[in-house]
């Protein structure tokens, strides 16, 4: 959820950031809702049962090879979360991505790269700034953390290039 915050960060600080990584965030295959009813569709059965639902999509985002432990792991760190700040940031990453998407990401597009999962790793890369991480759902750091740091890593040595 953190992609619309280092994009509003990158305007509030202008010129002092010379690049933006997105990790999953942006360039993905998921649809986001666009309008306050599709919003509030996608956000009710949070607002009914927060662990329940949050539990079952977090689970989703993994490929079925995804170590066990971690998921377990992941699962539990999201269930002790504040339920009305998780709701809240739900309903607000998607206005923000409903209201912003794609002016802010053509706007920031020459410091923004994505490193983004590809879990059957069949799939294309939807922009020219995604590279792509084979076998990984959603938590690409934390499923392949090797992986990922060398992605990280080759990206930050381009920004220094430029």
């Amino acid at each position: 959820m953190g992609g619309p915050v280092v994009i509003e960060a990158a305007k509030i600080l202008g010129d002092k950031v010379i690049g933006i990584v997105g990790v999953d965030t942006f360039y993905t295959p998921f649809k986001y809702p666009k309008t306050e009813k599709e919003i509030g569709s996608f956000v009710k059965p949070f607002e009914n049962d927060f662990k329940g639902t949050s539990e079952q999509l977090v689970r989703s985002m993994f490929t079925p090879k995804a170590d066990k432990e971690l998921i377990t792991s992941i699962v539990k760190q999201m269930n002790v979360a504040n339920a009305s700040m998780g709701i809240s940031a739900m309903y607000e990453i998607f206005r923000w991505n409903a209201l912003n998407v794609p002016f802010e990401l053509d706007n920031q597009s020459s410091k923004l790269r994505n490193i983004n999962g590809a879990p059957t790793g069949e799939e294309k890369a939807l922009h020219k700034s995604v590279i792509l991480i084979s076998g990984v759902g959603h938590f690409v750091a934390q499923v392949k953390p090797n992986e990922f740091n060398k992605v990280l890593n080759k990206i930050i040595t381009e920004y220094y290039i430029y």
